[in-house]
């Protein structure tokens, strides 16, 4: 496959006009060498870089900071550029720093870099010629070197020692040079990274290109013996850990430090197993605001109980699945008989092979992978969608509620009420009174018909979310003894029901485990 990273010219620099300049709401801060270190990094990374290489005076990078990379590299223009605020190749437009794909976006690393040190930037593209420039001056210089770029910082905090961090000595300065880069290197672990501290023979750090789980393995030794996890919101190793913390961790591509969804996450499984856990991977929702957080270290969520909801449920399936390699025949677990016949003709959702604590299916797909069902969630999906489909627009609409309800709502609200089905009228006042439900809301509750209120002033189906909890209250519940024989049923009304694969909450009623991924597993 020919190498579209170095046939494609990079974009060419430019200043963000000040609509978009205004959209960054925290400005770059440099308080130490590991963090002008991470800001180079990512943009070799950034860059298309297969090879990024750091040298790093013994003091951690204070006295001298050099990176180099394979990258696109610069042209001279670019280079009169740097260290202009909000300078950047990255961003075109709102939606690049709303929702970034590159690990920079805002175009201030380098300026900011140059506030605390000297910064000398050479650079080549493929086929063109090198050049070199300090940032404290205009005038470029040509240089002869490979494709890419090299960035020099020198002297740091040397004319502003207010802004260096507390507590920078020189082991810590490396020590945390050292985790800058190895949790940016799961980001990217098809990408060489090599650090050296001048002076020394041994290497500070030497990452070659591996595959994720690799990666992994070597920049947080713990992960040996954890449980692998290979969902498709959470992929990394969870470890049994009687103290805690967590190793190295990415939030849609990025390293952060901490991340409200993880640590809720993690709070769930502890109450559920009763068991400390620590967590190290990546975790991918495309749902994060990564520009909030000067450092692009903490991420806001836009509901982090729902993005925490993705993330145990797929820890949890990930030790179920774990507890059924471990032994023949788990507490809990009722398998199916050991002769199991041929899997042709298996649907898309496989063929039941065991129920886990009365509330999981396991099924052979029939290509050496397992499915894993929540027989409550792929319950409720496929009576809710009945419900769904059954509701007849022209049937009659009066099922006396024997309280009539007033809610606090508008007209409008009234009018959407009216459509789904409810016989309802605006009070005047801000006040709507419905005194009758539709025939397919029969067992709705008043938290129903709060959420049928709250879904017609938003502008939605009304009668969605009353569907939605008539049929949760409707099917199987851990507890209640779910057969072999019952959870092959499932699987089959599954298999003929478009849309089975989530319930009316968004959470998935199923996930796929391929054979790599049970390889993996057992470190195969």
């Amino acid at each position: 496959m020919p190498d579209v990273r170095r046939l494609t010219p990079p974009a060419p620099i430019r200043v963000l006009d000040e609509s978009l300049a205004r959209l960054v709401r925290a400005g770059e801060v440099v308080p130490s060498p590991a963090r002008a270190l991470r800001e180079l990094a990512e943009n070799a990374l950034d860059a298309g870089a297969r090879r990024v290489e750091v040298t790093l005076s013994p003091d951690g990078g204070r006295e001298r900071l050099c990176v180099r990379d394979d990258g696109g590299g610069m042209a001279r223009e670019d280079l009169l550029l740097l260290g202009t605020p909000h300078a950047t190749s990255k961003t075109s437009g709102e939606s690049d720093i709303l929702r970034p794909a590159t690990l920079g976006f805002r175009g201030e690393a380098l300026a900011a870099i140059a506030r605390v040190a000297r910064v000398q930037v050479s650079s080549r593209r493929v086929g063109g010629e090198g050049w070199r420039r300090d940032l404290g001056s205009s005038e470029t210089v040509p240089c002869g070197m490979p494709a890419g770029t090299e960035v020099v910082a020198e002297g740091m905090f040397e004319d502003v020692p207010a802004r260096r961090g507390p507590d920078d000595t020189p082991a810590r300065a490396l020590r945390a040079a050292r985790e800058t880069l190895e949790a940016l290197s799961l980001r990217a672990p098809s990408v060489a990274f090599l650090a050296f501290v001048e002076g020394r023979r041994e290497t500070l750090l030497s990452l070659p290109p591996e595959g994720f789980a690799a990666r992994l393995a070597r920049v947080w030794p713990a992960a040996d013996g954890g449980v692998a996890v290979c969902g498709g919101v959470a992929r990394g190793v969870l470890v049994a850990s009687p103290r805690g913390g967590h190793g190295p961790w990415l939030v849609d591509g990025r390293p952060v430090r901490s991340d409200a969804a993880v640590s809720e996450a993690l709070r769930r499984l502890e109450a559920a197993t009763r068991r400390r856990w620590s967590w190290g991977g990546a975790v991918d929702l495309r749902a994060a605001d990564h520009n909030a957080h000067p450092a692009k270290e903490e991420v806001r969520h836009a509901d982090v109980s729902a993005s925490a909801a993705l993330i145990v449920n797929e820890f949890r399936a990930s030790l179920d699945v774990r507890a059924i390699a471990e032994g023949p025949a788990p507490v809990g677990v009722r398998a199916g008989a050991v002769a199991a016949p041929a899997l042709t003709g298996t649907g898309a959702y496989g063929r039941a092979v065991a129920v886990v604590g009365d509330a999981f299916v396991v099924a052979a797909d029939g290509t050496g992978g397992l499915v894993l069902v929540d027989a409550h969630a792929a319950a409720e999906s496929l009576a809710f969608l009945r419900l769904l489909a059954a509701r007849d627009p022209a049937a009659p609409l009066e099922r006396p509620l024997v309280f009539p309800v007033a809610r606090h709502a508008s007209a409008t609200c009234a009018e959407a009420l009216s459509r789904a089905g409810f016989a309802a009228e605006d009070m005047g006042d801000g006040h709507v009174s419905v005194t009758a439900r539709p025939a397919a809301a029969a067992g709705m509750t008043p938290g129903d018909m709060a959420a049928a209120v709250a879904s017609a002033a938003a502008g939605a189906d009304a009668l969605r979310p009353v569907l939605a909890g008539v049929a949760c209250r409707s099917v199987h519940r851990k507890g209640r003894g779910l057969g072999l024989e019952q959870a092959e049923a499932l699987l089959r009304d599954m298999d003929v029901t478009p849309g089975s694969h989530a319930c009316p909450h968004g959470r998935p009623t199923a996930r796929r485990l391929g054979p790599d991924a049970l390889g993996a597993l057992f470190g195969r």
